[in-house]
């Protein structure tokens, strides 16, 4: 299990065995209508976070053009067409996240302001590259173009760390939460 410099979930076991015991702090909301909510937002979190693996992929492939020279802008164009509905859809999961925000736990308003800038950064590439494309399609290998996809496979994967992240988060904090409240250590 990588623990990407955090405690991991055995870290945490760990010292829930040498005598410590370790409150986990709560993932639900008090309020039943916030909690809804809150696992509304979770769902709408791993949804993000698979639409943002799949453009992880296509914004690699694409990238991976940058050294074949052969192929034509069709493909390109084809390539950019689907990290663009990649983009899209996780733009209207964000917008979501974001009408749900006030009422998200304080790890949850975090994801969401921090998957913003990046998805941000993301439609700009994606949409400079179309631009290009459109206006040139036979003269594909200018640098800013290489320069367009080679920022986008940067920027989603980074935006796939960062989802991936707040999502496993949840996964380990509400496990944590169960072993919690299933041992009763007595310190020493």
């Amino acid at each position: 299990m990588k623990s990407h410099g955090r405690l991991s979930f055995l870290g945490i076991l760990a010292l829930l065995v040498t005598g410590y015991v370790i409150v986990a702090p709560a993932i639900k909301a008090a309020d039943p209508a916030a909690a809804t909510h809150s696992e509304e937002v979770s769902q709408l979190l791993s949804e993000a976070k698979a639409e943002a693996f799949e453009l992880r992929h296509d914004a690699m492939h694409m990238e991976t053009f940058t050294r074949h020279r052969r192929l034509s802008w069709k493909s390109h164009a084809a390539q950019l067409t689907l990290i663009k509905e990649h983009v899209n859809q996780t733009g209207k999961l964000l917008t979501k996240l974001q009408n749900l925000r006030e009422a998200a736990a304080p790890w949850q308003q975090q994801a969401i302001d921090q998957i913003e800038p990046l998805l941000k950064q993301m439609a700009a590439n994606t949409t400079a590259a179309i631009e290009h494309i459109n206006a040139t399609k036979s003269e594909i290998w200018p640098t800013s173009y290489n320069d367009y996809l080679v920022a986008n496979y940067e920027t989603s994967k980074k935006l796939a760390a960062l989802i991936g992240d707040f999502v496993d988060y949840e996964e380990a904090a509400e496990k944590l939460e169960s072993l919690s409240q299933k041992l009763v250590i007595a310190e020493r």
